[in-house]
């Protein structure tokens, strides 16, 4: 096909890192392949390295084939995202809304990886949404069973919909037998340290607990928990059972700048705050439609009962107790 026009060749099909393409250097015609493609940040000092290896620094759930219209099921694309996690990275949600569902009611929908210093953000309004009628679950996000320690996991700038009002439980049996947290790390662990959540929206939540990070008989090290917002909490659809929206039980723990709106007083839930934990500090955060506002009980485990600080907390129907 010599002399062939570039505009008269045949369309090529989905291409490869290995397929090939021409290059002009130094007016030679030579042949690379798409892996070859440079990437050079601006900057003095920038080191060049591929385009492939730059678009790898994170992971996008998109590239698993999240779709996130709202419509398709991502389960299965997002935690083959998460799979898919080295220590050190993150998982990256576009804006739009990712439909997830429980295999089982005894587990968590989307499991973290054994692995130590990872993070999982959105762009703003990206949402994890709960499907209608997926009945009860463990949690959104958490870690299965291991030996593995978690130190250093990040959440931050994401939408969580539990979807409540469209997963409704059939008694207060079913309400009180899972915990249906957001983020957690319940059944893990040997040992845990620098956990973060900022800037997380928590809807139509009828959690056990929505932030749960208990101790057990494992070394529970820093929780921050900083800037969230829970909207239309609710209790067990109109029945009142055990219910703690943050639990943590560690040797520090910073609870901050956050929210607590529930429904309404007919399904107001039990408490928005409860903490075991040492050198904790409670502050400037809000709780409406709550029966009760903080619970700073602290745990008959050794080192774990002082050092408790509480200030600035605004409550509207609710309660405190200390």
């Amino acid at each position: 096909m010599a002399n062939t026009k570039i505009s008269n060749l045949p369309a090529a099909a989905s291409l490869t890192g290995a397929d090939l393409m021409p290059v002009v250097q130094s007016g030679v015609t030579k042949k690379g392949t798409f892996d070859q493609l440079p990437f050079l940040q601006a900057g003095t000092g920038a080191v060049a390295r591929t385009a492939q290896a730059k678009m790898r620094d994170v992971v996008s759930v998109k590239d698993f084939g999240a779709v996130g219209d709202g419509v398709t099921d991502d389960t299965a694309a997002i935690q083959a995202a998460f799979n898919s996690l080295t220590a050190g990275m993150s998982v990256f949600f576009p804006k739009g809304t990712y439909l997830v569902s429980p295999s089982s009611p005894s587990a968590y929908i989307l499991n973290l990886p054994a692995m130590n210093d990872v993070s999982v953000y959105g762009e703003t309004t990206a949402t994890i949404k709960v499907k209608a009628n997926s009945g009860n679950y463990v949690g959104i996000i958490g870690r299965v069973p291991t030996s593995s320690a978690l130190a250093g996991l990040t959440v931050e700038t994401l939408v969580f919909d539990h979807n409540a009002q469209n997963n409704i439980l059939a008694n207060l049996s079913a309400y009180s037998a899972q915990v249906r947290a957001t983020v957690s790390n319940y059944t893990l662990t040997n040992n845990w340290d620098n956990v973060s959540l900022r800037n997380i929206v928590i809807k139509n939540c009828d959690s056990q607990v929505s932030f749960y990070f208990p101790r057990g008989i494992y070394s529970g090290g820093h929780v921050a928990i900083s800037d969230c917002n829970w909207i239309n909490a609710r209790n067990g659809n109109g029945q009142d059972f055990d219910q703690s929206f943050i639990n943590c039980t560690c040797d520090s723990l910073q609870i901050a700048n956050c929210r607590f709106a529930g429904q309404s007083w007919a399904l107001a839930p039990r408490t928005a705050i409860e903490t075991h934990s040492s050198n904790c500090v409670v502050s400037n955060n809000v709780v409406d439609y709550f029966q009760i506002g903080a619970n700073l009980t602290g745990i008959s485990q050794a080192g774990t009962t002082y050092r408790q600080i509480c200030q600035g907390i605004l409550l509207a129907f609710a309660v405190m107790v200390c």
